[in-house]
Order: structure tokens, then sequence, then C-alpha cells
């Protein structure tokens, strides 16, 4: 306690000498003076104008008190929202998606030819087994336009070279659409050229709808979204925008009296 009395003591102690000094007492009235100007300034040239909110209604003409370049916020961030908008969305490849939807063919290949052959089950049992396999493909890819119940009894009837020969045309259209960007956006797209070339094959209709639902069901995205470096191209895109400037003049006015305050105006009283 001793100690800390008698710190503060030597500080007043060297304060009051400081100040007897003459010089030393105007350099002080002088800051005094300037942070005084400074919060007056900074306060809001109009008596009132520190209280303006958006919304609120002016009650008199505000009026520039000096002629300065200010940045038009409002017009700036307008363009920096159409910059953004602009750029496009970043994709990279994903290499394993062609080997995985060529698994993906090939397994329901598989369960194709198992429910065609199923021992101890009768060719209409074998046919629903089929409807079930294709129905579940119509539905999670929301095709239109397949008749189920018949590309079902095409298999059960079809020979196994007619099966082969399907499974062959389903290879090639699945590994030429694979090697096109498929992106999520673009998926349907691709079920769309897998139909056209289904439909192009020259054999029965419904082995062409079976080519088809086989292509469309292991068919995947290629291109995967990269949000990071989207971002990234976005803000450089926005960076890169150049503050749109205006000239306020001295004594423009910058809100009339009765008009509403707006946030473009609170921005230009902020930057006078």
């Amino acid at each position: 306690m001793n100690l800390f009395v008698e710190t503060r003591e030597m500080v007043r102690d060297a304060a009051r000498k400081l100040f007897k000094s003459t010089t030393m007492r105007k350099v002080a009235a002088h800051a005094l003076f300037v942070v005084i100007m400074a919060g007056v300034l900074f306060s809001g040239f109009y008596r009132g104008e520190e209280q303006l909110r958006v919304g609120q209604i002016s009650p008199k003409d505000i009026r520039s008190p000096v002629t300065r370049v200010v940045v038009d916020e409002q017009r700036t961030q307008e363009l920096k929202q159409l910059a953004a908008s602009r750029v496009q969305k970043v994709y990279k490849e994903d290499r394993e998606a062609r080997p995985r939807a060529q698994q993906d063919l090939e397994a329901f290949l598989t369960s194709v030819t198992q429910a065609r052959s199923a021992a101890g089950l009768s060719a209409s049992a074998r046919e629903k087994e089929l409807q079930a396999l294709l129905t579940a493909v119509v539905q999670a890819r929301e095709l239109k336009g397949v008749d189920v119940a018949a590309v079902a009894r095409y298999l059960v009837s079809a020979s196994d070279e007619d099966l082969a020969e399907m499974s062959r045309h389903a290879t090639s259209i699945l590994g030429q659409l694979m090697e096109s960007p498929v992106t999520e956006e673009a998926l349907g797209g691709s079920f769309e050229q897998a139909a056209a070339r289904s439909a192009g094959l020259g054999l029965a209709p419904e082995a062409e709808q079976f080519v088809w639902l086989a292509v469309v069901h292991s068919l995947r995205p290629n291109m995967v979204y990269d949000a990071e470096a989207t971002q990234a191209a976005i803000d450089d895109a926005v960076s890169k925008v150049v503050p749109v400037q205006i000239t306020i003049r001295q004594n423009q006015v910058i809100v009339r009296a009765g008009d509403p305050i707006t946030a473009e105006h609170v921005s230009i009283l902020e930057q006078l």
C-alpha cells in the first residue's frame, strides 16, 4: 500500500512540474481545441443530423457543407452483385465417376440376368421380379413414357444373345456419355441423349427401352461442384469492381424537407 501511495504522489508531482511550463500549457490547450473541433465535425455538420435514420422524414433541407467526391454505395453494390451473378460455377473432375458408373451398369445387368433365369420361378414370377427392378429405375430417375410391363415381358422371352447385344449397346452408350462433362444440373440432358441414342439402335422397341433404362440407371455426374473455388472466383470478380463515384457540390441539397431518409442519403452524409 505504501508503495502505491508513494508512486501516486510521484506522478502528481511530475504532472504539476510539467504543467508549470507555459509551453506545455499552450500545447495542452491546442490539443483540447483540436479534440473539441473533431467532435463537432464528426458528430454531424447539421443540427440534429446525428439522429438521422433510414425511414425518418427529414425536418428540413439538408445541404452539403463542402464539395467532395463520394462513393455511390448503392450503385457500387449493384455492380458487385451483377459481377458475382456472372461468375460461372467451378467444377472439378471426379476421375472415379466413370469406373463407378460402369460397375453400376454391370451390377444392374447381373441383377436382370439373375431375375430372368431364377430357378424354380414361373415366367410370370420372373416377370414381376424384372418389373420391380425396372420400376425402381423409373422412380429413382423420375422417367416418363416407359412401359415397364412390356419391357419385363420382353426380357423374360429374350434369348441370351439378345440380352448380350443389349448389354453391349448399354455399355457403349454409357461410355460415350461419360466421356463428356456431366454435372448434376446437366444430368437430365444426359438422360435425353441416352434416350435418343437408344432409340436409334434398330432393335425392338422394348429392347431399346431396356438399353435406355440400363444407361440411365448407371449415369452419374463426373464433374463435382467446387464451392470453395467458386466463392474464390466470386470474391475476385467483386474485388475488381471499381467503386462508382459522384461529386457532391457545396450547398447541394442532399435531402429535401419532408422527404424520407434513405440508406443512400445516410451513406452520402457519412462521407461528407
